[in-house]
């Protein structure tokens, strides 16, 4: 027996029979495995197909926020540049405000020292009419007696 069915030589056509159905169980077992694969290979690309998508809609997103952020670091350092201005202002405002306080109460001062003086001068007219009235009236008088 070098390995050949000893039967073979007496029943080819049940041999044969029995051969060819275990080939078709056989092939029948390996189409409905390849078919099982390939369902599961389609899951699987259907799987990746979503998640290839679910990456780019995260990337989409992750660029809108790396826009968005980079937008708002904008304005706030525009914000924060107009507060810093907006305080310079005010600061300046400050000084302004109390150099024309300062020199308000300088004028007042002043004002106050003139009326001072004013009223000195004012005296000192008085005086003057006084003592030239009294001057007129005695050269006044000096004449009617030089009269009479």
């Amino acid at each position: 027996s070098s390995g050949i069915n000893a039967e073979w030589p007496l029943r080819p056509g049940a041999d044969y029979q029995r051969a060819a159905d275990t080939l078709q169980e056989k092939l029948n077992a390996s189409k409905a495995e390849v078919a099982q694969l390939e369902a599961e290979l389609q899951k699987k690309d259907e799987t990746v197909t979503r998640a290839c998508n679910e990456l780019k809609e995260s990337e989409k997103q992750r660029s809108n926020l790396d826009e968005m952020i980079s937008k708002l670091k904008v304005l706030l350092m525009k914000a924060k540049k107009e507060a810093a201005d907006a305080k310079k202002s005010e600061d300046d405002l400050k000084i302004e405000h109390e150099e024309t306080r300062m020199t308000l109460e300088q004028n007042v001062q002043k004002l106050e020292e003139m009326k001072l003086e004013l009223a000195e001068v004012q005296g000192e007219l008085n005086n003057l009419k006084e003592f030239s009235r009294k001057k007129s009236e005695e050269k006044s008088a000096m004449l009617k007696s030089m009269e009479s």
